[in-house]
């Protein structure tokens, strides 16, 4: 039997700005967060706040 394995947030995003043909530069400025941080997020190299994780969510029109 094998365990499903739950997605974290920034993979979902990551997913979510592939599956779209969404680009990390367009979301950086629909956000207004620099595409360096919006990288180091979906690279999980660090923390996404709730006001980021807000931003991100109303530019996707998503609720990760």
């Amino acid at each position: 039997m094998q365990t499903a394995t739950k997605k974290s947030i920034p993979e979902m995003i990551r997913e979510h700005l592939e599956n779209n043909g969404t680009k990390q530069v367009w979301l950086a400025e629909k956000t207004g967060i620099s595409p360096e941080h919006i990288s180091n997020i979906l690279a999980d190299r660090v923390l996404l706040t709730a006001d980021n994780l807000k931003k991100i969510n109303d530019a996707l029109g998503t609720e990760f």
